[in-house]
């Protein structure tokens, strides 16, 4: 739903895509370290595994730079879901 209206075609949540290269993760010490995993019930909330170019169709989609049958669902998580009681939140940040 979010992937092919934006054209993010090497963007995956359950598995890396096969033709995509990893960066490799580093602790604050410079050591490497292992990519994170995600369970399948869980994978939405930083699962996505994407190319480069993917990731910077993501961002344009959400700074409102382009136009796609995604737009009125990004525009909806932009959206403050808390905030009286608590911290201000939208798109799960805060």
């Amino acid at each position: 739903r979010i992937f092919e209206p934006l054209g993010m075609h090497h963007a995956r949540v359950d598995r890396p895509a096969e033709d995509v290269a990893q960066a490799r993760g580093h602790l604050s010490t410079g050591a490497r370290t292992r990519h994170w995993d995600f369970p399948g019930s869980a994978a939405g909330a930083g699962g996505v595994r994407a190319s480069l170019n993917d990731m910077l169709r993501y961002v344009e989609a959400q700074l409102g730079r382009s136009i796609s049958a995604a737009s009125a669902a990004i525009a909806a998580s932009h959206q403050v879901v808390s905030g009286e009681q608590g911290p201000r939140m939208g798109m799960g940040w805060m």
